[in-house]
């Protein structure tokens, strides 16, 4: 969490206060493109062109983008990409708890419309918060649709939720 935090936050020693760093400069912004979701969602042969649509999208807002995948699904044209960051899983739930780490440890979004019930069972934190790092898409004419707006408004307001807990922390000790 930590280099995360000092990613978003510095300290005005002046004022004694944080300060949120302005978004154009956020180094560490992630979204998790959930591609065994959509591989489950899309029925044709070209998937790969559908996820690269949304990480074309993704890399536009500048958020770093992260995309994962059963390794028996992954296409090997998403390797010929260099900002194709890849990370294979050997089953969906192996997929599904990366996507929950990314969430829970850096704060990233997600792409996906999966619903996260069973993970909602075993952890408290995720039965409260996971609806606030999920950006569901629909398709329409065949093509992926994802609402950009949603993306940076969650993003400012998982920023602003974690500047308030970090601000309280803070004045709790002193």
């Amino acid at each position: 969490h930590n280099e995360f935090i000092s990613s978003i936050l510095k300290y005005n020693l002046d004022n004694g206060v944080f300060e949120k760093t302005p978004s154009t400069i956020f180094s560490k912004r992630y979204v998790v493109i959930d591609g065994i979701n959509i591989a489950q969602n899309i029925k044709d042969n070209d998937i790969f062109s559908h996820i690269k649509s949304v990480m074309d999208m993704i890399k536009e807002l500048g958020f770093e983008k992260i995309v994962i995948m059963e390794k028996s699904e992954v296409p090997s044209v998403i390797y010929r990409y260099d900002d194709a960051n890849v990370k294979e899983a050997n089953s969906k739930e192996e997929a599904y708890d990366l996507i929950i780490n990314y969430i829970k440890g850096l704060g990233a979004l997600a792409i996906t419309n999966e619903t996260f019930d069973e993970w909602k069972q075993k952890d408290k934190w995720i039965a409260r918060n996971v609806h606030k790092y999920i950006v569901n898409y629909t398709i329409k004419n065949g093509s992926i649709e994802v609402d950009k707006k949603i993306i940076k408004d969650l993003f400012e307001e998982m920023i602003e939720d974690r500047v308030s807990i970090i601000k309280n922390k803070v004045l709790s000790q002193s």
